[in-house]
Parts: structure tokens; sequence; C-alpha cells
């Protein structure tokens, strides 16, 4: 049985458009964009038990304390998102919320009045990295600077004082 040539066209005009659908099904089902997410089923490794645990989640960061003493510092950095990230320490007199940026809405960590103490780069999902630093007394932000990740606000303030916290 023939189509006829009006139909065959439009029976082939659809045929990407149905392949693409079904590469887009899984077998509970059309996909969502929350299917696409991946999230932590268990909780990651951690480092140090003595460390600041830090956990890093699309787009927050939480600090287990937002004060510590002078000297080596050691941060466990757990990331529960479903997307990579960094963590980087800066001291600074700034706010949390007022670094300066760069066009793509990243941190201009090279600016005056910023300087970098640490840095952990390529956190994958599901994963924790340690990071130790020798703190000063003073003001300090961590953030993730992938683009765009600070400005939604991946972001916490830390003071650091002399002697234990």
């Amino acid at each position: 049985m023939f189509m006829s040539g009006r139909r065959c066209w439009h029976v082939l005009m659809l045929a990407p458009f149905i392949i693409a659908a079904s590469a887009c099904t899984n077998t509970t089902g059309p996909a969502s964009p929350s299917s696409y997410a991946v999230a932590c089923t268990t909780s990651p490794a951690t480092g140090q038990a003595s460390g600041i645990a830090a956990t890093e989640n699309d787009y927050s960061i939480a600090l287990s304390t937002a004060a510590v003493g002078t000297g080596p510092n050691t941060f466990d950095v757990t990331n529960d998102g479903p997307s990579l990230h960094e963590f980087i320490v800066l001291r600074t007199n700034l706010p949390a919320d007022g670094l300066p940026l760069e066009a793509n809405s990243s941190v201009n960590t090279d600016a005056p009045h910023l300087t970098t103490v640490g840095r952990i780069q390529n956190i994958q999902p599901c994963s924790t990295k340690s990071l130790t630093v020798d703190l000063k007394a003073g003001r300090y932000v961590v953030i993730c600077d992938l683009p765009g990740h600070y400005a939604m606000g991946m972001r916490a303030p830390l003071t650091v004082a002399g002697g234990a916290a």
C-alpha cells in the first residue's frame, strides 16, 4: 500500500521528531527536566573529621561554622548537587554578596581588595575534597566561581579570629 506524495512528505518530515522523542524517554515515560539531574543517593565520604564541613549544592554553599581560629584550617568540601563545582577561599573586607564581577557573572578574583587563599577545582557531584589553608585574622568569603554560580548564591562569609574559635 503506497501513500500519496503529499502524505509521504509529511511522514518524512515528522520522522526526525519521532526518533528524537523516543530518545528522550525512559522506562517510566517521557523525560522531565528533573530526570536529567543527578542527585547523591548516599552521603559522599568525608575528609578529615576535624575540618570545617562545607556543602555545595545548586546553588548554595553552607559552612558548618561561620567563625574559626587563625592558623591551619581544613575545609572538607562536599558537592551534594548535580553539577560540577569549585571552592575558593578569598580574603576580603567586602560583603559576601558584593564581590566585583566579570561580564560572565564570575568573580574578578584579581580585583583589588581580594586575595585568593586557596582553591579546589573540579569537585564532581557526590564527592568530597579537602583543602587546608593557613588563615590569618580577618574576613573571608568562600565561593564557587564557575560562570554564574556566585551570582546565583554560591557564597558564604567566614570570620577568622585570633586564637582558637
